[in-house]
């Protein structure tokens, strides 16, 4: 298929643009962020922020309930939607148009406009952990959806602050 073709076809010392210090789209923005902290900001219109060292990217959740995704134009990080089942923020993020599905073992597989990625960031205050699991659909190029539970675990730590990445090119 077209999908396996570009997968086995994919360099990553020549076709992947992060090395290139452009800020990757999703999931990767989500799953190739390293030790980096990441914040959640609330704002005033109650969307939530989540800012992310890595890369210097920032999302938005759209948290009204009249949010949709029709009619967005397709991005790098899409279009996310998100609400509350208790203590649970679900994310469902949909018109992306970054080429690349990258998560730890698969490396650069394919993805379409198509993919939906719906995400869950479950706090555990007691014990100050923020876990984040997601599950991915791609019909155009996935033959099932792919799903990793507790991908990260992210622990608070007091005074810890976003601060820029600066990604240089080496010389």
């Amino acid at each position: 298929t077209a999908a396996r073709a570009a997968y086995e076809a994919f360099d990553p010392i020549v076709d992947d643009p992060v090395l290139r210090c452009v800020a990757p789209g999703m999931p990767e923005a989500m799953t190739y962020i390293g030790p980096h902290p990441v914040e959640f900001v609330e704002l005033s219109n109650s969307d939530i922020e989540i800012r992310i060292e890595s890369d210097d990217n920032v999302r938005v959740v759209h948290m009204s309930e009249d949010a949709s995704a029709a009619g967005q134009p397709p991005s790098a990080l899409g279009y996310s939607i998100g609400r509350w089942e208790g203590d649970v923020l679900v994310v469902t993020t949909t018109r992306l148009n970054w080429p690349y599905f990258k998560v730890f073992g698969l490396v650069a597989a394919p993805q379409s406009e198509a993919m939906e990625i719906v995400e869950r960031f479950e706090f555990a205050g007691a014990e100050g952990t923020l876990t984040y699991s997601f599950t991915a659909t791609d019909p155009a190029t996935f033959t099932e959806p792919v799903t990793a539970e507790a991908y990260h675990v992210w622990r608070y730590r007091p005074g810890v602050t976003i601060e820029p990445y600066d990604c240089t090119l080496d010389e």
